[in-house]
């Protein structure tokens, strides 16, 4: 039921923004639960943790973060889109529970205060649609928040970068070539776990980064300098 809903309310969003929205369809349950995997498999003597959420849409991810919530845990959401943002604190006040650990933030990103203050960063950014150099504010900003030891997750669309580069002009092959050179770089240096969901349209893998041990600068500041393709980066939102 909530879903159809949900699904209602994004498509016509879409049709409104569809230039700044990365995804044709809510996240399905499947990746909503690997997504949140690093909640669940949390050790039970774990203090009350801090947890963020980017970029949560209709919230088809909150909600399962919302089930996995422990008493004395904090969840914050991140949205910019005011008409998601809308939606979301209409879900929180009506059917989602724990909803006093939860709040909803109408930002960008880069403007969520704090340093090294989330246990878990959960992200659902569509990077490939954005500039490269935004891409890179997006992970300096992740490095900024996640406490130490902490893990970041988020996912990418299987192959679509590949899909669409024979497609698109030289400029937006480029443009796509130095996002997957910048995730891609991540995804080597700080990868402990990957998921794959099949069930989800369309089909995605999800990443689970710790940014400790190789320099974070060296990840930050990668860019391939050929079109040979990126080991590691083979999947794109």
């Amino acid at each position: 039921m909530w879903y159809g809903q949900s699904c209602a309310n994004f498509v016509r969003e879409l049709r409104r923004n569809f230039g700044a929205i990365g995804a044709v369809l809510p996240s399905s349950r499947f990746l909503a639960r690997a997504m949140t995997k690093p909640l669940k498999d949390g050790k039970p003597t774990e203090p009350s943790r801090r947890i963020l959420e980017v970029g949560a849409g209709t919230g088809a991810i909150t909600g399962e973060i919302v089930r996995r919530l422990r008493d004395g845990d904090r969840l914050d959401v991140v949205e910019i889109n005011q008409r998601f943002g809308d939606l979301l604190k209409e879900r929180l006040g009506s059917d989602w529970l724990n909803s006093p650990q939860v709040r909803i933030i109408h930002a960008p990103l880069e403007e969520v205060p704090g340093d090294a203050c989330y246990d878990y960063i959960i992200s659902c950014l569509p990077l490939n649609i954005f500039p490269s150099l935004q891409v890179r504010r997006v992970f300096a900003a992740f490095e900024r928040l996640l406490a130490p030891e902490g893990t970041l997750t988020f996912f990418e669309y299987t192959w679509i970068r590949q899909l669409k580069s024979p497609f698109v002009n030289r400029r937006e092959r480029r443009r796509l070539h130095r996002v997957g050179g910048i995730v891609g770089s991540y995804v080597r240096n700080y990868q402990f776990g990957c998921n794959h969901v099949l069930a989800n349209v369309p089909p995605a893998t999800v990443h689970h980064l710790q940014l400790t041990g190789k320099s974070r600068t060296e990840a930050a500041t990668f860019v391939p300098e050929s079109n040979t393709p990126v080991r590691g980066s083979n999947t794109a939102l």
